[in-house]
């Protein structure tokens, strides 16, 4: 009960809060149980059942709340909001160009966390509001033009807003172009409109004119280690499509039939098969390359998402290493980014280099190889 009168008592401070909304998000708290969790000191700690990360973080203070980025429970990386349960130890990530977001709304349970998340936001907006319209003002000033309320409704047409503070808001977030006031607004002359765009170099799929011959190996010494260079690649020897090793992976070789040697990876599933079965036909192999070949992997990178990450890890790939990506797919949820890049590497010493400086990016948590096991690989006669 003292919990609650002390939420009462703050939420009531500030004369900005409407009265409906807080009985409305104070009923969700009123006959709530309890929940007990552990900060990272061991001190415990108790919020209402179903109270989020988010909850937990404007519980212990609000700059904390107004800060955060995400949260670790049980020493894993969770996102604003996930829901925290008895026993979980709970440490809360922040970064100060962290500011409240209108989704928070939906990651919060606790009367207490809405209250002041509708309060920063109000604030936000009003300060943003200021600046988007000193910017408006400024750019009729240049083209000796004032704020009055013909060319502002003039403004509003060009970019099909109905609202002043709308417009307003709109400029200090910067969704808005404008240069359009003196380009196009208020001059008739067109003018060319440029766009920038980060520049990284991707690599399409391989030609058809580039297949791999072959040719059959006559006399092969079984018991000598088969030497893995860039001049036999694709002449005594073929990478299985199963595992896709590339140079520095554990391998070894599958004689078939045909004369025609393909390479696994050690602990790929095809191999040991191969190995348990066919024994007789497993050859020793090792690299002896020389960094001409490029091989495609795809590696895993999760982190909190913030703006201009991505552009951080693209310049750890690209620009640092001079590594290739042939394909990027990204997905986030409540704060939190799991990325996968498909690469092109010379072996598994840069690939192991270039991770290990991506998980020097604050903001990534992980990075791995994903190991690629395709049980049905291309055919190998027995």
């Amino acid at each position: 009960m003292d919990n609650w009168l002390k939420t009462i008592k703050e939420v009531l401070e500030h004369p900005d809060t409407d009265a409906i909304n807080f009985l409305e998000t104070f009923k969700l708290t009123l006959f709530a149980s309890e929940i007990f969790v552990f900060t990272p000191k061991g001190e415990i700690k108790t919020i209402a059942q179903g109270a989020t990360a988010l909850d937990f973080a404007f519980m212990i203070h609000s700059d904390l709340g107004m800060h955060c980025i995400g949260a670790k429970v049980n020493h894993k990386l969770v996102p604003l909001n996930h829901r925290l349960q008895s026993g979980d130890q709970v440490e809360i990530l922040t970064s100060q160009k962290q500011t409240p977001k209108e989704e928070w709304l939906n990651y919060v349970t606790t009367a207490k966390a809405r209250s002041k998340i509708l309060e920063l936001l109000k604030k936000e907006e009003k300060n943003i509001a200021a600046e988007g319209q000193k910017m408006i003002e400024n750019a009729l000033a240049e083209i000796n033009l004032p704020a009055s309320n013909e060319n502002i409704m003039k403004i509003l047409q060009h970019y099909n807003l109905t609202q002043r503070n709308e417009l307003y808001v709109q400029a200090g977030k910067g969704a808005l172009n404008l240069d359009d006031i003196k380009k196009v607004i208020f001059k008739q002359k067109t003018q060319n409109v440029f766009s920038k765009y980060l520049k990284i170099p991707f690599i399409g799929s391989s030609s058809s004119d580039n297949k791999e011959i072959i040719i059959p190996t006559q006399g092969i010494d079984r018991k000598a280690t088969l030497k893995l260079t860039e001049e036999n690649t694709g002449k005594i020897f073929k990478l299985a499509e199963c595992c896709h090793p590339i140079p520095g992976d554990d391998v070894l070789g599958y004689l078939d039939e045909n004369g025609i040697i393909y390479i696994h990876k050690r602990q790929c599933p095809v191999a040991l098969k191969l190995k348990s079965n066919f024994g007789e036909r497993i050859l020793s192999a090792e690299w002896a390359t020389h960094k001409i070949l490029s091989f495609e992997e795809t590696i895993e990178i999760k982190g909190i998402d913030r703006k201009g990450i991505l552009i951080e890890i693209l310049k750890v790939i690209s620009e640092a290493y001079g590594v290739n990506i042939s394909k990027i797919n990204i997905e986030t949820e409540s704060g939190i980014f799991i990325g996968k890049f498909q690469v092109l590497v010379h072996d598994t010493e840069e690939l192991n280099n270039m991770c290990e400086n991506l998980t020097k990016i604050p903001e990534v948590q992980s990075v791995q190889r994903i190991e690629q096991t395709n049980l049905q690989p291309q055919e190998q006669k027995t």
